[in-house]
């Protein structure tokens, strides 16, 4: 009459990370142009003193797949990494707090800027997208013409307008939750 219920089962979800989200999902090709490009520019900020810091990629993955789908709190993507598979697969299961990535966005901003736009980029070279590309809804002209350099400036400009969307957004609930998140039962 019903299939089998048992919360308790082990190995719930895949092992392999792999696993976790499919072939064609928008995180494993995001996942596979940002291991490509170059983040030199923010691992050299990092010191090989003191505690061991997540790796730069994971927080750039966590930030760039969480624009692209329209999320911009930094407490809603820690709440993602703890119950999205495509952000524990983008993570690989580790669970950066909303603080640090809040954090490593304000720290690394100009890099940031400049990786979204290479990745925006990159898909347009492999003919990943068509003559206008979407950003959380939001259409972007994206064709190489002789008004390449506007569409540049319309790429930057959106670009600029969800940076400083996530920035705001952080702020405004800083200034509501404080220390804390909306996204957890608070322990009393």
């Amino acid at each position: 009459m019903f299939r089998k219920y048992d919360q308790k089962q082990q190995f719930l979800l895949p092992l392999n990370l792999e696993d976790f989200v499919p072939e064609n999902h928008l995180a494993r090709v995001l996942n596979d142009i940002v291991d490509v490009v170059d983040i030199t520019a923010i691992e050299s900020t990092y010191s090989k003193e003191g505690c061991p810091a997540y790796h730069p990629i994971i927080l750039l993955k966590i930030l760039l797949y969480g624009y692209l789908i329209g999320i911009r709190s930094s407490r809603k993507l820690q709440q993602m990494t703890q119950t999205d598979t495509a952000f524990m697969y983008l993570a690989a299961m580790q669970k950066p707090d909303f603080h640090t990535i809040c954090r490593f966005r304000s720290t690394h901003l100009g890099p940031i800027k400049e990786i979204f736009s290479q990745v925006v980029t990159f898909c347009k070279e492999m003919d990943m997208i068509g003559s206008s590309i979407s950003i959380d809804g939001t259409k972007i002209k994206a064709n190489a013409s002789s008004r390449q350099s506007k569409n540049s400036d319309s790429l930057e400009k959106e670009i600029d307008r969800i940076l400083k969307e996530s920035i705001e957004t952080d702020k405004y609930e800083d200034e509501i939750y404080g220390d804390s998140t909306p996204y957890q039962i608070q322990k009393s």
